[in-house]
């Protein structure tokens, strides 16, 4: 078996993220861990959110109006918590 004379090559051979843009390659730069741990802590709390409504359809129409308002479930997760605890 023959060996190669230039040996092993990489497969990045300087064509990353940088050269790409570069280019004019149309690439978005990567998330960031905290935006990626934002949206999972935002996606658990609208878990809960349902599981909660689940529990007790009353509080349904609160929830459907802060989503339509646009507050982060995280809010209004913690509102809602706040809510039951003094009612």
């Amino acid at each position: 078996m023959a060996k190669s004379a230039d040996g092993p090559i990489s497969g990045r051979t300087g064509f990353g993220w940088d050269q790409a843009r570069k280019a004019g390659a149309p690439f978005l730069a990567p998330r960031s861990g905290h935006q990626y741990d934002s949206d999972l802590k935002k996606t658990r709390a609208v878990r809960e959110l349902l599981r909660e409504i689940d529990a007790d359809d009353g509080w349904r129409p609160f929830v459907q109006h802060w989503a339509k308002e646009g507050v982060d479930p995280r809010d209004v997760l913690n509102d809602l918590a706040r809510a039951k605890r003094y009612m």
